[in-house]
């Protein structure tokens, strides 16, 4: 753990001062403590390490980490139930499904909110559950799908951060979607991924892929996930070199 974290605080300090790498203070023993039992539940650890050690709020996705005050939104159906489990586990597949006299609904138990992504869409990370530790993409309101994110747990989701802001992504609006490894790490996913989740994450990070190899474009049109994804997101030009 002691390694992880000196690795992000590393990456943290590489960034250049345009991306505004602030983080506000991290949180006391006793401050993230209480939170836990007000809700009855204990943080993942990798989190835990992360807001008492590395910062709480700040940089970070879209419009960045959100502080402790904002864990627990009060509105869309975003709430706070924290002990009981999120229904949902990782690299499965979810119909939609709605109810209610409102319209569709989601329900979001056993879930804090780490990002807030505009409008009813944030990203939670499952504090219990068979999905513990885990960050999961949500719609709130909505008869959008939850899709979990690849990483492990918050340190491997925030290191990618880090990492495709370094290497040059070219649109990290595309980052939800995506996932961790080298070229050949996600070909290797693409073409013999045992969970169709993991295969489409490494399609959609072949997309922003900042420095593909000469050879990358021919083996990717040759792959039928990759192809489809392609089409369906307006053509093949945007994985050339």
């Amino acid at each position: 753990m002691d390694d992880r974290i000196a690795r992000i605080q590393a990456k943290l300090a590489a960034l250049p001062s345009a991306e505004k790498p602030v983080l506000n203070p991290a949180l006391a023993e006793q401050q993230v403590s209480s939170f836990e039992d007000l809700h009855g539940i204990r943080l993942p650890e990798e989190f835990r390490q992360f807001v008492t050690r590395i910062g709480h709020g700040g940089y970070g996705p879209t419009y960045g980490l959100l502080p402790m005050d904002r864990w627990v939104p009060p509105r869309m159906g975003v709430h706070g139930h924290l002990a009981e489990p999120f229904p949902l586990v990782p690299d499965s597949y979810v119909s939609p499904w709605s109810g209610g006299e409102g319209g569709p609904t989601l329900p979001f138990p056993g879930t804090i909110a780490v990002v807030w992504g505009g409008c009813t869409q944030y990203t939670l990370l499952v504090v219990t559950g068979s999905g513990r530790g885990s960050l999961v993409e949500v719609v709130a309101g909505s008869d959008v799908v939850p899709h979990f994110h690849t990483d492990a747990d918050f340190l491997a989701w925030y290191e990618r951060w880090l990492d495709f802001t370094l290497a040059g992504h070219r649109d990290l609006t595309w980052f939800s979607h995506q996932m961790a490894g080298d070229e050949q790490e996600l070909v290797d996913t693409l073409i013999n991924g045992s969970f169709a989740t993991r295969r489409n994450a490494a399609a959609y990070t072949f997309i922003t892929y900042p420095r593909p190899s000469p050879s990358l474009l021919d083996v990717l049109v040759r792959q039928p996930p990759f192809e489809i994804l392609l089409v369906n997101r307006g053509g093949r030009g945007t994985a050339t070199a």
